[in-house]
């Protein structure tokens, strides 16, 4: 039955994919970051539904009236670059027939996730609805994880269904702390109570869902998060006291287990776990040094054996020393840049939502993807996730808010408030 459903659901969403492409990129966002097919029992679990969804969004994108440019700013820039940067380096891979196949899935998610989306999501509802997307999405498992973690007691380690992105705990635990400033923004921008309610209720739950990851990385990254909540979000007063209460209660729920866990973090002695991530990182840097400007393509860990490991392969263990091993210099330095721009680019974009109050909505989504874009570089210290989609989404959201902020701003000016093309249907006035 549920094989049945998910072909029905998605089969069913392509004639609105033909009549709004834009449905066919948050159709991709839920397959990809929820996964449902994994909750399937037979045909349905490798069935190839992402593949169908994107073909017909790019086809249905091209047919439609819909803007065909892509957006070209630093950032979009930047990620076109190193994304053709590693093409070259996948030409000279340890492992070519494997660099190839990520070199594929990576051409996938920039035409989806950077090049359709920035074209197709031109008004603030768009926008929106894909935020609200990737927060269902993702944020299922936060919801999901925080009440098995209360139900037990703290004792379970929160993850999602095998075979998913999510299903190590380490990297749910890092996409639940990403989408925590997302939910602040919606919660921040929806007139309704009900919602408002909702939202701080998933957000308490999957805070305990984040610390009931027992990934030290991830807490690392909820602390600091926390800390840029409180200091860059709107109505602050409430918020804090609630958040601050939601991380004591929390951390004082865990078991005694968690507590020794997390306090190795600080501890003096190296545990198997550290020098493992020790070992790796140093592995990247002597690739590095060997092939500085190619490193050894996608998947060059692999040959980093670990006669000792019952996997039998090291990971990277932080996106900046896979790319340093995976990449070399330069592509690390092209993947720092794509960072720094994300970063310098909504703070651009955040001025020239200063002294209007109509902006707001635009200058709180700046404020959180920033947050977001942090929580992914404190977490992403510590794990192999450097090609991780919603990155990509985070960058592509803030270019498309830029240039409805841009129309706003301009009609605005002009005189002719909501008056501008159809096209970018300003802010939110769109109903499309």
């Amino acid at each position: 039955m549920r094989d049945l459903l998910l072909t029905a659901a998605v089969l069913g969403s392509i004639p609105f994919i033909f009549y709004r492409p834009h449905i066919g990129v948050l159709v991709w966002v839920w397959l990809s970051f929820m996964t449902p097919f994994n909750y399937a029992w037979t045909f349905a679990v490798d069935f190839r539904f992402a593949f169908i969804i994107a073909a017909v969004t790019m086809v249905a994108w091209i047919i439609s009236d819909e803007p065909k440019r892509v957006v070209l700013t630093t950032p979009s820039v930047f990620l076109l670059a190193f994304w053709a940067f590693t093409g070259v380096t996948t030409a000279f891979a340890l492992f070519p027939d494997l660099a190839k196949s990520q070199w594929i899935e990576l051409t996938k998610i920039i035409a989806i996730d950077l090049v359709v989306t920035t074209a197709l999501f031109s008004s603030r509802r768009r926008i929106d609805a894909l935020v609200w997307t990737i927060i269902l999405s993702i944020g299922f498992f936060g919801v999901k994880g925080g009440i098995g973690t209360l139900a037990s007691g703290g004792l379970i380690r929160v993850g999602a269904v095998d075979g998913s992105y999510f299903a190590d705990n380490n990297f749910l635990g890092a996409a639940l702390v990403m989408i925590l400033p997302l939910m602040r923004y919606l919660q921040l921008n929806s007139r309704e109570r009900l919602v408002r309610w909702s939202l701080g209720i998933a957000m308490a739950l999957t805070v305990i869902g984040i610390l009931g990851t027992q990934s030290r990385g991830a807490f690392i990254g909820l602390i600091v998060v926390s800390v840029l909540l409180l200091a860059r979000s709107r109505r602050r007063v409430l918020f804090s006291g609630a958040l601050i209460t939601m991380l004591a209660l929390g951390i004082n729920f865990m078991p005694d287990s968690w507590t020794a866990r997390m306090q190795t973090i600080t501890a003096g002695e190296v545990d198997v776990s550290v020098q493992g991530r020790l070992d790796a990182w140093r592995f990247g840097y002597e690739l590095a040094l060997e092939r500085p400007l190619t490193g050894g393509g996608f998947e060059a860990y692999r040959s980093n054996r670990d006669e000792t490991s019952s996997v039998g392969y090291r990971f990277a263990h932080s996106v900046y020393f896979q790319v340093l091993g995976e990449h070399g210099f330069v592509g690390l330095f092209i993947y720092l840049v794509v960072a720094l721009s994300g970063l310098l680019f909504s703070v651009s974009a955040l001025r020239r939502t200063s002294g209007n109050p109509e902006l707001i909505w635009a200058r709180d989504l700046f404020r959180m993807v920033q947050i977001s874009l942090a929580a992914f570089l404190v977490t992403g210290a510590f794990l192999s996730m450097a090609y991780f989609e919603l990155f990509v989404f985070l960058a592509a959201i803030t270019i498309a808010a830029d240039r409805v902020l841009r129309v706003d701003v301009s009609a605005a000016a002009q005189g002719h408030r909501g008056t501008a093309p159809d096209a970018l249907a300003a802010g939110s006035n769109s109903l499309s």
